[in-house]
This record gives C-alpha cells, sequence and structure tokens, in this order.
C-alpha cells in the first residue's frame, strides 16, 4: 500500500496516509517521498517499449560526454557487415518499431499480441497512421529520438503521432514527450529531432527549435503541459497518470524534486562513411568506431557553444547524435518502406 504525505487543514505538520495519490483535503497531488519516487522509477522501468538490447544488433552506443553540467552528449553509430554499413538493416528495424511508437498500451496487451491475426492488424494499422499524412522528412528523426529515450529508461508520456493525423488537432510543439526518473528527480523530457547534412547546421536549427518552444509568443510549451493533462496514457501510468499531469501544472506544490529536460536527437552526413576504402583492409566495425570516437569531443564542443551562446543557456540538455552515409537518402528510404 503507497503511503503519502496528506495536506492538514489545521497546520500540523502532515502525517502519512495510505492511498490515494489525490490529497481527499485539498485535491493536488502530495509531495512525494525519496522512497515514492523510487517506486515511481521501478515503474517506469517495466513500461520500457525498446530495451539496450533491442537497438544493439543494430547501433553501436559510446560513453556519454558531459561538457557541461547541464549536457549530456550520447553517441551512436549504425552496426556493419565486414563490407558494409547498416542502414537498409536499421531501416527495417525502424518499420517495425512504429508500432511501440504510435500504439497506446491498451491494444499491445502480451496476451492479444499472441494472436497472429490481431498482431498483424495492430501493425498495420500502427503503419497506416504514421503515414496518413505524408510523413515529413523530420518524423524519422522523431521515431529514431523515441527509441534512443526508451533504450535509456526516458518514457514515452503522450503518443504525439495519432494527435497529428487529427485535422483538427494541428501540433507544432515537441517532438516528444518523455518521462524519467534519475537522482531521486523526476525529470521531463521535450523531445526534438534535426537530420541534416551539416551538423552544424542541424546543432543550430535544434537550438533555434528548443528556443522558440521555449520563448516564443505562440505558447507551445504551455500548449504541450496541456497536452499531458488531456492526452496522457492513463492505461499505460496507472496511478502515476495523475501525479504526471499534476506536476507539470504551472501552479503545482511540491515541484522541488521536477525538472524539465530538452532531448534532442541529431542527424547527419559523415564523410568517413563514404570513403570506406580508405580504411587499409583494417576491420570496418573498429575502423569507424575507432573514427568516430576520435570526433566525440569535438562534436560536444560544438554542442557547448551552441548552448552557451544561445537564450536558453540555463536550461538542461540530452543530445544523441548519430552520423549516417546521406541523411536524405535515408530518410526516402524510410519512407518508401513503411
Amino acid at each position: 500500500m503507497l503511503e503519502i504525505e496528506l495536506c492538514q487543514p489545521d497546520g500540523r505538520t502532515p502525517s502519512l496516509g495510505a492511498i490515494p495519490f489525490i490529497c481527499p483535503l485539498c485535491g493536488r497531488i502530495p509531495r512525494l517521498s525519496s522512497t515514492q519516487i523510487e517506486e515511481f522509477s521501478k515503474y517506469l522501468e517495466q513500461m520500457k517499449r525498446v530495451w539496450q538490447a533491442d537497438i544493439e544488433n543494430y547501433l553501436h552506443s559510446f560513453p556519454t560526454k558531459k561538457p557541461l553540467p547541464t549536457l549530456n552528449c550520447r553517441f551512436y553509430l549504425p552496426t556493419c557487415t565486414a563490407d558494409k554499413i547498416r542502414e537498409d538493416d536499421l531501416i527495417d528495424f525502424l518499420v517495425d518499431s512504429v508500432v511501440r511508437y504510435v500504439t497506446e498500451s491498451k491494444l499491445l496487451d502480451p496476451e492479444r499480441m499472441k494472436d497472429p491475426a490481431y498482431s498483424s492488424r495492430i501493425y498495420r494499422r500502427a503503419r497506416d497512421k504514421f503515414r496518413q499524412k505524408d510523413p515529413k522528412p523530420s518524423e524519422v528523426g522523431e521515431l529514431i529520438l523515441f527509441i534512443l529515450l526508451e533504450s535509456e529508461g526516458i518514457i514515452q508520456v503522450v503518443q504525439k503521432m495519432p494527435l497529428k493525423t487529427n485535422k483538427n488537432m494541428p501540433l507544432h510543439g515537441a517532438d516528444g514527450i518523455h518521462v524519467q526518473v534519475d537522482n531521486g528527480m523526476i525529470l521531463l523530457h521535450f523531445g526534438e529531432s534535426k537530420m541534416y547534412k551539416d551538423l552544424g547546421g542541424a546543432i543550430s536549427k535544434s537550438i533555434d527549435s528548443v528556443t522558440d518552444f521555449t520563448n516564443g509568443d505562440g505558447g507551445k510549451r504551455k500548449f504541450e503541459l496541456d497536452i499531458i493533462s488531456t492526452y496522457i496514457d492513463k492505461e499505460k501510468f496507472g496511478r502515476y497518470a495523475d501525479v504526471l499531469a499534476e506536476i507539470v501544472l504551472p501552479y503545482a506544490k511540491n515541484k522541488q524534486k521536477y525538472r524539465e529536460v530538452n532531448s534532442i536527437f541529431i542527424g547527419y552526413n559523415w564523410d568517413v562513411m563514404c570513403k570506406l576504402s580508405s580504411r587499409d583492409q583494417l576491420d570496418l566495425t573498429a575502423f569507424l568506431k575507432s573514427e568516430f570516437e576520435k570526433r566525440h569531443d569535438e562534436i560536444a564542443e560544438k554542442m557547448q557553444k551552441a548552448v552557451l551562446g544561445s537564450k536558453i543557456k540555463d536550461q538542461h540538455f540530452h543530445v544523441q547524435f548519430m552520423p549516417f552515409v546521406d541523411v536524405d537518402q535515408f530518410k526516402a528510404k524510410f519512407k518508401k518502406e513503411l
């Protein structure tokens, strides 16, 4: 039985009482203890739709760089055969992962998914939903962002693709909304994805988008927070749905353990991947991993400079970098396979 601190109408020290999450005295979410936040963290781990083991066959991951206390830089590289980069296999994995990205939890019941006819119908429905509106080039980036965040235990709060396909629901905000528990803090991640030929351009555009999202006059951030309250997957989050819906409200109390993070995926062309014959018979995987690692400090420094030179330098950032042979070709192939 979960215990929470209840408000006291007479000003006495709050006592511990058993559920519910909503305080019966004030109708608000009481302060969560460290133990309860840890329980929430364990609950989120069970809600993951993508695991590290799922992506290891398609992507190499590398140690995180932290050029600023508020900036995490993560690095991913497509895996290879003996003589070829496996971008086509990565595309197949992404297409198969669309169902995890767009489908409500109640429809992914493990027992029902054992039925071949039912699971086939769910997969068709997911792909139809993803391409219902001609996919923008950025939307494969949004899918990659989702997969990387989920594999890290940063869990999707709202499935935005069904909202995007609703012509009465124009969305121009974050590319995703995810939640994480880290070091006793509840972190709400607003997603942004950019795939450009030029790394510097992708970094610059991502900072521009996040700045507009945070400081723009269109109320995009407020709109995203309202989406959480209205469209949070209650089947998925259960008793924690009210906690998330309440804690993001601007007038909510007890937000000392709540933080917002800008999670960014940056895909870009890397010329080294187009010059594989220059590796002098070295193992392809070892060659690319070595060359990529040599550039991590430089990439992290570029991101650091972009953050420090922006109007949002005091915000928190979680950035994933991934090089491609050609981002435009990759997006076109994904669209064709979808």
